[in-house]
């Protein structure tokens, strides 16, 4: 068992760090708590329920569906990981920090995996994610 060696700021209990020292092409990521990703899953999923015959009672009967939308769920994590940055685009400029935005440049393989590297840096900082459970987050992430 390891030792209690990290300080705990009550008014922030998920802190995003920064990834990055060069001006222009810094990202600051946080990690999603189990109650977060949860949220998202509930948000992802809807329930409808369609009349359908049952072919061997010869009857209508209510069945539930529940489908999962994985394209939302990969851009909530997305948008709430990153929670800022320092970008400039090629002119130099600044790029700003926008859920659009974000989506954008996690369409860029390079970004993504530099994102995918940061996360598991993250997480292997904080501790608390398995090497398993870090690759299931990056694949979320289209990693």
């Amino acid at each position: 068992m390891s030792g209690f060696d990290f300080t705990i700021d009550m008014d922030n209990l998920n802190p995003a760090v920064w990834f990055g020292d060069t001006p222009g092409k810094r990202v600051c990521l946080r990690l999603c708590s189990p109650e977060k990703v949860e949220e998202f899953r509930e948000e992802c999923t809807t329930t409808k329920k369609t009349a359908v015959l049952n072919t061997q009672t010869k009857r209508m009967e209510i069945v539930e569906d529940c489908p999962f939308d994985k394209k939302k769920f990969s851009q909530l994590l997305h948008c709430y990981s990153i929670a800022d940055w320092d970008l400039d685009d090629v002119n130099g400029n600044p790029i700003p920090c926008t859920d659009e935005n974000k989506l954008k440049l996690m369409e860029v393989p390079k970004f993504v995996q530099f994102i995918n590297e940061c996360i598991e840096e993250l997480a292997e900082q904080a501790g608390i994610r398995k090497k398993d459970e870090i690759k299931n987050f990056e694949s979320s992430l289209g990693g």
